[in-house]
């Protein structure tokens, strides 16, 4: 009969394998060995209960399996530690804030001309920032604001908006932030980007 004896190396537990002494039993299974000091630290003896056959901690098999099942231990820390340390492309475009929108759903059919349209152009905004506000285009014999170029702006609720409009051969809707101001003259049409969020078009009977 042979019991495991502890030995504390490198911070590591290494087993040996000794003669049983006369004071074992099959109850209790003491680990023999003098008295020994690591860092400072005195380590005593260490007595741990036992029930069952003491031959079997020094099967072949029972080694084998102990080190497969803390080299599997150690195996899954390192990856529950490695994981949340990856960012999948696809996860961090999916964390970006995506961009407001416009869209144009009802266009007017009337012709250009000095007359209001009898329908309003209509649409609706997604993600519209707080304060932002609508500028409409007309295309005549040149770009004109709408409805009025001293009445530029719409307003949008709950991502719904409505202008009475002259009529046009085309129509461009742009949303703008609150800091956005108009240029003293307009020789085209502003671009999206900066404090132009987005920018919808439409043609009559399209």
């Amino acid at each position: 009969m042979r019991e495991a004896d502890a030995v504390l190396q490198g911070g590591l537990v290494r087993r040996r394998r000794v003669s049983v002494s006369e004071h074992v039993t099959p109850e209790r299974l003491e680990y023999a060995g003098a008295s020994r000091s690591c860092c400072g630290v005195r380590l005593e003896p260490l007595t741990l209960p036992f029930t069952g056959d003491i031959t079997a901690m020094n099967h072949p098999m029972t080694d084998r399996k102990l080190g497969v099942a803390l080299f599997g231990a150690v195996l899954a820390a390192l990856v529950m530690a490695v994981l949340p340390a990856q960012h999948h492309p696809a996860d961090a475009a999916s964390s970006r804030p995506r961009p407001p929108r416009i869209f144009i759903t009802q266009v007017p059919s009337a012709a250009p001309g000095e007359a209001l349209a009898e329908k309003p152009l209509q649409g609706m905004v997604s993600r519209a920032p707080a304060g932002s506000r609508i500028l409409v285009f007309a295309l005549g014999d040149r770009w004109y604001i709408q409805p009025w170029e001293n009445r530029p702006w719409v307003s949008h609720q709950r991502g719904r908006w409505s202008t009475e409009t002259h009529g046009g051969y085309e129509f461009v809707v742009y949303l703008v932030s609150a800091a956005y101001r108009l240029p003293a003259t307009i020789d085209s049409l502003p671009r999206v980007g900066g404090e132009v969020l987005a920018m919808a078009r439409a043609t009559p009977g399209r």
